[in-house]
């Protein structure tokens, strides 16, 4: 929906953070919907007018047929896997012609619950703050303090805290219809148990990633909003717990988001979704923790998600 730099960086980067979490465009959804806006929310605010408060609120729900972390563990591979996020995003700063035009700060959390746990099926939350910044329009900088915490202590070694930081260019304006909305998630897990579960603390990977988007019917009551998000996450051996390629896992998707019409603007704004990934584990310490985890046996993995996402502007 969610990982990050140092803090002399954070100094310079943390005028920003998102939702996506988590943005839908990864499908991933614990990465996409830790997202505080996502690719429904930056539309609405193109295309609306000025908000009349400086605070909006975020809630997304979801069903996935597993739960496929944005590092490429596979935790759960049977039963539903529930998505919750809620999020409130506070504008600290905004103008138009300035260098930096936005600098928006966001609080929530994320939680996962399991049906196929026999311990208990809410499995984790991972609360969320973070600082996003907007310069020239168009760069967006970030970065999130998201600890993952396991409220019947699933997680073996306790809680794991962590940064993600992001870099993104908007290329719409570039490219139009072509844009491809290129980022990279530098994500530091500076303390705990490793979220690869092998891995080291005070260890790196590297999120890179585009999201074109095909926009439909725009003028009639039922727009579609269709995402193609593709994404790669690197990591060396001190991340993934030894030597073997660098490239951890890559994924590719499809995220279809119809927006409700006949819902008034002041009940804020409602949409739903549904899309497919394709992710191939690569790294085999990766793969040996999948199958640690949750007994996965399957470097090509599948997700399937579904929800509805509600914004207040």
């Amino acid at each position: 929906m969610m990982r990050k730099l140092t803090f002399v960086v954070l100094g310079a980067c943390t005028l920003a953070a998102l939702a996506a979490t988590p943005c839908l465009a990864q499908i991933q959804t614990e990465n996409t919907l830790k997202e505080p806006i996502g690719p429904v929310e930056r539309e609405l605010e193109r295309s609306e007018p000025e908000h009349t408060t400086p605070l909006h609120f975020v809630v997304d729900l979801n069903v996935n047929n597993i739960y496929y972390t944005p590092r490429g563990l596979v935790v759960q591979r049977t039963g539903a896997s529930f998505h919750l996020l809620a999020l409130g995003i506070l504008d600290l700063y905004k103008n138009s012609r300035g260098a930096l035009t936005t600098v928006s700060l966001t609080a929530g959390a994320w939680n996962n619950f399991q049906t196929s746990f026999e311990r208990s099926p809410y499995n984790e939350v991972d609360p969320i703050i973070g600082l996003e910044a907007t310069f020239y329009k168009n760069f967006i900088a970030g970065a999130t303090f998201v600890p993952f915490i396991s409220p019947p202590n699933n997680f073996p070694g306790g809680t794991e805290f962590n940064f993600e930081f992001k870099l993104a260019y908007d290329d719409s304006d570039v490219l139009g219809p072509f844009a491809v909305h290129p980022y990279i998630k530098p994500f530091w897990h500076f303390s705990g148990p490793s979220p690869v579960v092998l891995g080291g603390s005070d260890a790196w990977d590297f999120e890179t990633g585009i999201n074109p988007a095909v926009h439909l019917f725009q003028d009639s009551n039922t727009p579609l909003n269709i995402n193609f998000p593709l994404f790669l996450v690197w990591g060396d051996k001190a991340w993934y717990g030894g030597p073997g390629t660098f490239l951890g896992h890559v994924s590719q998707g499809i995220i279809l988001t119809l927006p409700i019409k006949n819902i008034a603007p002041e009940y804020g704004f409602w949409s739903i979704y549904a899309g497919y990934a394709y992710s191939r584990i690569v790294n085999d310490n990766l793969f040996q923790a999948g199958n640690i985890v949750s007994g996965n046996d399957k470097r090509d993995i599948s997700l399937v998600t579904g929800g509805v996402n509600f914004f207040m502007p």
